[in-house]
């Protein structure tokens, strides 16, 4: 029945078509992979051609939470002189200006939790090396959910980031590269992190009608562990 019905794949056409280059890499849901392409839209000098659009919109989305003064003064920044570190000390992304006195800590959550303090530690690293400077904290997370220190870590979801890039895409002219890559990274992103709520319905529907067939694919898939296993024997 599920041979003869064979057409209702056709709905997933949309998602199975085309190439996408972290799909290629199975890249989709590791957190580092993400960090590294965040670090990449984020610094202004970067090849993409969006300048300080991203750090821009991650510098305004942090001062929503701050006091009208301090806002202003993050908000009237030059952002072109912000650069972009990875891993410094752990830390995930972390943005410095240091002639404006700025520094944005960006934790990023997808696949796991917070563990060991970490977040009290970065702090501390922080508040020490760049003593004097306007110092900013946000806990990335798929769903925006609060962190251990929601009083100094700001939550921020990936569909806050995702509204961020689009607006820096909207209205750019970006070379063929460029944006074959941010448009894999947002696809990416709304399939694998935040979960693509039409993909879901129709993979539903599917699988409603011909669970029996596919349950038995599944349970009879090839992989790695049995290929091995013949091998052993």
């Amino acid at each position: 029945a599920f041979l003869l019905d064979i057409g209702c794949l056709d709905s997933l056409s949309r998602w199975t078509r085309g190439i996408n280059v972290f799909e290629v890499l199975g890249v989709s849901r590791l957190e580092i992979r993400h960090s590294n392409m965040l670090a990449w839209l984020m610094d202004p000098l970067e090849s993409h051609g969006l300048g300080d659009r991203v750090v821009r919109g991650f510098v305004q989305y942090a001062a929503t939470s701050l006091d009208s003064q301090s806002a202003f003064d993050d908000l009237l920044m030059d952002c072109m002189g912000l650069h972009v570190f990875r891993e410094w000390r752990n830390m995930d992304l972390l943005v410095v200006d240091d002639v404006q006195k700025y520094v944005l800590c960006i934790e990023n959550k997808i696949g796991s939790g917070e563990h060991g303090g970490q977040l009290e530690r970065y702090a501390k690293f922080v508040d020490e090396i760049y003593r004097g400077y306007r110092t900013r904290f946000v806990f990335l997370s798929p769903d925006g959910i609060d962190s251990s220190d929601p009083d100094r870590w700001i939550p921020m979801s990936y569909a806050d980031v995702l509204e961020i890039i689009d607006r820096a895409v909207d209205g750019t002219e970006l070379v063929g590269s460029a944006e074959l890559l941010i448009s894999n990274y947002m696809e990416t992103v709304r399939r694998y992190v935040l979960g693509d709520e039409e993909l879901s319905r129709i993979c539903a529907d599917i699988y409603a009608k011909h669970h029996r067939a596919l349950d038995l694919i599944f349970e009879n898939r090839p992989d790695k562990a049995s290929d091995v296993a013949a091998i052993c024997k």
